[in-house]
């Protein structure tokens, strides 16, 4: 009995042995998410080159919000997220990314077609950079996605509602989802491809005050 003890107890030493080395070398468990907001990043964003892996990435949703971003610092953030080919949400909201940061959004929505939510109201962007933004998710969207749920309030668009309504004019398809329970983000009751919820809602060019449009009707 006493070498049966003996024996039990040298097993169970050598497996704690074996849960300590595992847990030790153990490698991080993958995230879905990356967490980049209220960084200060402003135009320093060389730091992406060393505190992001390379290669593609497995994440699914991508904050870089409340960074400071311009137009030019934005682009080694969005370069961060066609790396991610599972991306699902963006969230860029309260920077300063102008229509140069339109560029690289509308390259990321050919370079990630089945995104599902962008989050870039209070930023910088005009009517020109909001279209561009637009008219590259709807080209790129595939027919069995759900439509992007693109969030451009609280920017400089100065008629927003004049410019919502020149795009649907141009046969782009879009959706203001003024009835918010007939859509939502993974629906659209009018089969658009691309939602502007709130986009009546923007800020004066001079004076940072709301430019509000019209409120818009249930369709």
């Amino acid at each position: 009995h006493l070498e049966l003890l003996t024996l039990w107890q040298h097993l169970l030493c050598c497996s704690v042995g074996v849960l300590l080395i595992s847990a030790t070398f153990a490698l991080p468990m993958p995230t879905s998410k990356l967490e980049f907001s209220r960084r200060s990043l402003g135009e320093n964003v060389k730091q992406l080159d060393t505190q992001i892996p390379k290669g593609s990435l497995p994440y699914e949703e991508v904050d870089f919000s409340l960074n400071f971003l311009t137009g030019s610092s934005a682009a080694a953030a969005i370069a961060v997220c066609k790396r991610c080919p599972k991306l699902r949400v963006l969230k860029l909201y309260k920077n300063r990314i102008d229509d140069n940061g339109a560029v690289h959004l509308a390259e990321l929505c050919h370079a990630v077609p089945g995104i599902e939510e962008m989050h870039l109201s209070h930023n910088m962007f005009t009517e020109v950079g909001a279209r561009r933004i637009v008219e590259a998710a709807e080209a790129s969207r595939p027919p069995d996605a759900v439509p992007l749920w693109l969030r451009l309030e609280q920017n400089i668009i100065e008629n927003p509602e004049d410019a919502f309504e020149k795009m649907e004019r141009d046969g782009l398809s879009v959706c203001r989802r003024a009835d918010d329970k007939a859509c939502n983000t993974r629906y659209c009751a009018h089969g658009a491809k691309v939602h502007l919820p709130h986009f009546y809602l923007q800020r004066s060019q001079l004076n940072g005050a709301p430019a509000r449009g019209p409120v818009p009707q249930t369709q």
